[in-house]
């Protein structure tokens, strides 16, 4: 199964494509953190090296739908595609909204296709530098990541945008 179609699926249809751990989170919570399975850790059956965790909350239910959320971003760091990244609608996401992964992985396929320069990558989305620069900015887990690979890369550090 392709990265696309993975983010086409509903939340349903990508839960019975992982295995689902309940487990009891450690640290702070008071008397009732370690009674209860709360954390939850979902694998992607297909890529098991793609996972995410949530054990934030009390609820087991909430940190599913936490789970669910970092596993599609999760997915969209892991899984790069070869075709040419466009992007034709919004640009402005709260990190939350389900089509903001498919983005992340568009923004990360044009980097690593263009080898990790803004420049280049922001011109293969039709974006000026700055804007593209902007958009990574403004997710820290993002801005640490194309970082870091950079840096891995013998590359400078972005500077934040003023």
């Amino acid at each position: 199964m392709t990265r696309d179609e993975l983010f086409e699926l509903t939340d349903t249809a990508l839960l019975k494509r992982c295995r689902i751990d309940y487990f009891r989170a450690p640290g702070p919570g008071g008397q009732r953190r370690n009674k209860v399975d709360s954390g939850v850790r979902l694998t992607l059956k297909d890529f098991p090296k793609i996972t995410a965790i949530a054990t934030e909350r009390r609820s087991q239910y909430v940190n599913s739908r936490q789970a669910l959320i970092r596993l599609r971003r999760a997915i969209a760091y892991e899984l790069r595609n070869t075709a040419t990244p466009t992007w034709n609608g919004r640009l402005k996401f709260n990190v939350e909204n389900r089509e903001y992964p498919r983005f992340l992985a568009l923004i990360l396929d044009a980097l690593a296709q263009n080898k990790w320069r803004m420049a280049d990558a922001a011109r293969a989305m039709n974006l000026t530098t700055g804007k593209l620069n902007k958009i990574t900015f403004g997710d820290p887990q993002l801005w640490d990541y194309v970082n870091r690979t950079r840096e891995s890369l013998g590359m400078s550090r972005l500077r934040p945008p003023r």
